[in-house]
């Protein structure tokens, strides 16, 4: 047994300690961006895996040195961070144990870093200059060995979520922001990028646009350096200082004075008065003149007082009704629709009489009765109501008209009732064109020479009359398109409206020109420019200051998180186009 037992401690030391160390086996490293990722297996022995440590070694394929980088047993992963991108190192593994430190090593490995994004952010972002409709920004960038292919501008109005995306060269060092609000506070944010990816971005920057003379006069704004004091003002015009005025001191006010609520009389006369004679009375006044007495105002509060005598008293006489009859329901579970159930109900003056479950109906009826008389004119004729319609009268199921204000809130709006449209579109086109509008609607496609001969035409009769129009092109706008069906079905361009109200076409227009009916319909009218718009040069549109013409806008979290998502541009039409403001 002996022999047995040393035998076999023998064959496994032979197996986990040979005479000689292997290298690890299977050793690859994958590169990543600013990481290695290093991977072996353990050396194998006539099919068992042999138990060693392991020690991993990395450098710059450029220097002279391994640098350890881990050392473990039972590992056969790891992974090297924090290193530079685009960079050639060379990796290398060795097994080794207690007793013999240094073993072999793999064969070395030279693995490339891949490209990764910048690491560093822009510095020194700040504003140079801001108008009443620009803003400019510099920035600097530092110096760093990471690939920088181009910047990215991120600017937003504050209080709103979407922004506008501008990418920029790597080497701009300034952004010019045009076409702002007045006094708007704008924010922008920069980061740099390239293949792999974006960097981290800067901290936002505020910057107000200014504002406008006219509203910086109405504000009586003033800066806070402007202000001058009194005694430095008078320093400056060399006067003198007034001498500062002293209040005089205000009177202290008497103590109150003790006064007996009835006159002092001398012991002596008390004496001979009594000791329990009563004061003596003082003087009487005189009367005070009766108020005079106005007829009218007293025939008045004696009708007012009647008419509050007769409210109280039905109130009354309704309550007691309702309350008796609703007790006796309850109590003997009577409802409307059942078949009549002999009541017996109790009033002031009035004897005992079987009554109806229908009770409950008559009286909602009392009290309909008196909610009206209450709301109801004192003479019980309202002036109103034969201005309302009968179908708009809010009745009772007794043909009763229920209060005042429905009356007259309903004669009202029929009085005031307006000019009633198809649609929303109708109603909206009357409302903007119904005082001094011109609307000439006209297309800017050339395919058809006919039509757009004429609208050159019906354009050209209006500007020798020298007047201003609202020009609809329905190319630039699919919703003019829209808008021209609704008013006038299954017509083409050019078609004129004057104060919402349809002129006609070409031919019409020509021949109110040739008579002078035209001129004399326009009288009065607002007169065009002499000079071009600077805004659009006289297009009408301009491309979207928001969405540049993409026709999507970006949310962007101005964070440390630069992931974004597209929407639809809520600013601009179909075609990326924005109305000009000034046309």
């Amino acid at each position: 047994t002996q022999t047995r037992a040393h035998a076999q401690t023998q064959t496994s030391q032979t197996h986990t300690q040979p005479m000689s160390l292997l290298p690890p086996e299977k050793f690859v490293c994958q590169p990543g961006p600013r990481r290695i990722e290093c991977k072996w297996a353990p050396p194998l022995q006539q099919g068992v895996a042999i138990a060693y440590s392991y020690r991993l070694y990395l450098k710059k394929s450029s220097d002279a040195v391994f640098v350890k980088m881990f050392e473990g047993k039972d590992v056969f992963e790891h992974t090297v961070r924090n290193l530079e991108a685009n960079t050639d190192y060379d990796a290398k593994i060795m097994s080794f144990t207690a007793t013999r430190p240094d073993g072999p090593c793999a064969p070395i490995l030279t693995v490339r870093t891949s490209l990764a994004g910048p690491s560093v952010a822009p510095t020194d972002l700040h504003s140079t200059f801001a108008s009443l409709d620009t803003i400019v920004v510099e920035w600097s960038v530092p110096e760093t060995k990471d690939v920088i292919k181009g910047l990215r501008m991120f600017m937003d109005e504050e209080g709103y979520e979407q922004f506008v995306e501008e990418e920029l060269p790597a080497d701009a060092r300034s952004f010019r922001a045009t076409y702002l609000k007045v006094d708007t506070v704008y924010r922008f944010q920069l980061l740099a990028l390239n293949d792999a990816g974006e960097g981290p971005p800067t901290d936002i920057v505020r910057v107000r646009t200014q504002q406008d003379p006219v509203s910086r006069f109405l504000q009586k704004g003033r800066r806070p350096e402007q202000i001058v004091s009194l005694p430095k003002l008078l320093d400056i015009r060399g006067e003198a200082a007034p001498k500062p005025v002293v209040p005089e001191p205000e009177p202290e006010p008497e103590k109150p004075r003790f006064k007996p609520s009835a006159p002092f009389v001398p012991s002596c006369e008390r004496k001979a008065r009594g000791p329990f004679a009563p004061p003596p009375a003082p003087a009487a006044l005189p009367p005070e003149p009766a108020p005079a007495v106005d007829p009218a105002a007293e025939a008045r509060a004696a009708a007012a007082e009647e008419r509050r005598r007769k409210r109280e008293m039905m109130n009354s006489m309704v309550d007691d009704v309702v309350l008796k009859a609703q007790a006796t329901l309850n109590a003997k579970k009577v409802f409307v629709a059942d078949p009549p159930v002999p009541v017996t109900v109790v009033s002031k003056g009035v004897t005992d009489s079987p009554l109806t479950s229908s009770q409950a109906a008559l009286a909602d009826r009392a009290r309909e009765r008196r909610d009206l008389e209450q709301q109801m004119v004192p003479d019980g004729d309202n002036p109103l109501l034969p201005f309302v319609k009968e179908e708009r009268l809010l009745k009772t199921m007794t043909g009763t008209i229920r209060g005042k204000k429905n009356a007259v809130r309903a004669a009202l709006n029929t009085l005031q009732a307006q000019k009633q449209f198809d649609s929303e579109v109708l109603e909206r086109v009357y409302n903007e064109e119904k005082d001094g509008k011109i609307v000439i609607y006209v297309t800017s496609v050339k395919a058809v020479r006919k039509t757009s001969d004429d609208c050159r035409t019906v354009l050209k009769i209006f500007e020798t009359l020298n007047k201003k129009v609202l020009v609809k092109d329905i190319n630039l706008d699919p919703r003019f398109m829209a808008e021209l069906q609704e008013r006038r079905r299954d017509s083409t361009v050019p078609q004129v409206f004057i104060n919402s109200m349809y002129i006609g076409d070409l031919t019409a227009v020509s021949e109110l020109n040739e008579n002078g009916d035209l001129g004399r319909m326009l009288a009065g009218f607002e007169d065009r420019s002499a000079r071009q718009c600077r805004t659009c040069g006289g297009a009408g549109f301009y491309n979207c200051t928001w969405c540049q013409g993409s026709k999507r806008s970006l949310t962007h979290g101005f964070g440390k998180d630069t992931r974004e998502m597209s929407l639809k541009c809520t600013v601009c039409n179909e075609l990326g186009l924005e109305r000009c403001p000034d046309c």
